[in-house]
């Protein structure tokens, strides 16, 4: 004889493994979607590595090349600065060569002249001369106003030599009739 309570039993595992099976079988089709998701993933994290790899690869490259350049333009432009230097440096060698030749030559003639003791009087003349010239003005002193343009006398700050320009030109009646000779 069949119990009742048994068909309730068995009714109730049987409906509990069919619910078991159901979820079972969507836990599957969940798992299916996220092994989609993950390849997918996966797929996407493979192309933008290999695209990471080759901008890195190309930046390289580019900047290497750059670099190159930059080494080779700064080479070129130091080669031609030290040619030019170097050219610069054989000028000055030249031009010093040169003027060494002419004072060897210089000396060399001044050593074959003979000594013209006749020429030292006329030279002692005219060293006396250019002591005299640059000899001392006196200063002008203190004197009532006057035009200093005139004035024989060296005024504050003035040397003989600004004395001397300051007149050249002028006659010696203009330079006296200026100064003036009465003290304050």
């Amino acid at each position: 004889m069949n119990n009742p309570n048994d068909d309730y039993t068995k009714d109730k595992i049987f409906s509990e493994m069919i619910a078991r099976g159901e979820a079972i079988e969507e836990l599957i089709e969940q798992n299916d979607q996220l092994s989609e998701l993950l390849s997918s993933a996966r797929d996407y994290i493979n192309d933008a590595s290999k695209k990471h790899v080759a901008t890195t690869t190309s930046l390289k490259a580019e900047n290497e090349r750059a670099l190159q350049a930059r080494d080779a333009k700064h080479k070129k432009a130091l080669a031609a600065q030290q040619e030019k230097h170097k050219n610069a440096i054989a000028k000055k060698d030249a031009v010093i060569a040169k003027l060494q030749t002419a004072l060897k030559s210089l000396e060399l003639t001044l050593a074959s002249e003979p000594k013209d003791l006749a020429t030292a009087p006329a030279k002692r003349k005219l060293d006396q001369a250019q002591e005299d010239e640059l000899e001392e003005v006196e200063m002008c002193g203190k004197h009532r106003p006057h035009n200093h343009e005139f004035c024989p006398g060296r005024h504050e700050g003035e040397t003989s030599i600004d004395v001397r320009v300051r007149l050249q030109g002028k006659t010696s009646g203009e330079a006296v009739a200026s100064k003036c000779n009465s003290k304050k």
